[in-house]
């Protein structure tokens, strides 16, 4: 039987497209399970970039020079983009687990 923990590491190295086709097969005896893990990734995603939204703003209130504002910035932006990339493959996989299902039960 697999953890609790082991399953959720399972479900994000498969969203980050790491997972072997054994681990695969491990995720899909359960597809109600890996939605319910992939929603809670897409969540944690959500507060992390509302937590950055927050520190954008602190920043803003910061009287910090114009260039180290601009550096600031630019890397939150950086992280702001893997973020949300790494929040629509999380879609896409509950989309493709989603279908996965629906075939399961059509059968």
């Amino acid at each position: 039987m697999i953890t609790e923990l082991s399953f959720e590491e399972l479900v994000a190295r498969e969203v980050k497209k790491e997972a072997s086709d054994a681990q695969i097969a491990i995720l899909s005896e359960d597809y109600r399970r890996w939605l319910g893990e992939l929603n809670k990734l897409k969540r944690d995603v959500e507060i992390q970039l509302a937590a950055q939204r927050a520190r954008i703003s602190g920043r803003k209130t910061e009287n910090m020079p114009r260039q180290e504002w601009l550096q600031f910035k630019a890397a939150e932006e950086q992280w702001k983009l893997g973020a949300l990339r790494f929040m629509a493959s999380i879609e896409e996989k509950m989309i493709y687990v989603k279908r996965l299902k629906a075939d399961a039960n059509a059968n």
